[in-house]
């Protein structure tokens, strides 16, 4: 009697980058890419917008200072197309308000940079499960 193997792939979680700085868009695109994350950047919020397909099981990375429209309008614009993605916000700029204000909006976390990367990690798995 010859028992059949069903393999399940498991499906990659997203795990979207949003960040003018280029070198920081491909480092944390490489890294979750070895963790075996599909990661995709992107160098603007509306770029963000017009390209990626968001869903409630993904996760972004956000900077909160962004050339077109910052970090906060984005979550603000992401929750008027009623997407429950998850955030993680990541700033250079950051203080105890802003970080209040963006977690009591809905963020799963907050980073200031420079961030450890073992950090990161631990908030975008949590942040998918």
């Amino acid at each position: 009697m010859q028992s059949k193997i069903i393999l399940m792939l498991e499906r990659k979680s997203n795990v979207y980058i949003v960040d003018d700085d280029p070198s920081i868009v491909k480092a944390l695109g490489r890294l979750l890419k070895v963790l075996g994350y599909n990661a995709r950047g992107f160098p603007s919020a509306q770029a963000f917008l017009e390209n990626s397909d968001m869903g409630d099981e993904d996760c972004l990375i956000l900077d909160i200072t962004l050339p077109d429209m910052d970090g906060l309008l984005l979550q603000q614009e992401i929750k008027k197309r009623q997407c429950t993605i998850s955030i993680i916000f990541i700033t250079g700029n950051g203080d105890k308000q802003l970080e209040k204000k963006v977690m009591d909006a809905g963020a799963q976390g907050y980073l200031n940079k420079p961030f450890d990367e073992k950090q990161l990690i631990n908030l975008v798995e949590l942040a998918l499960k």
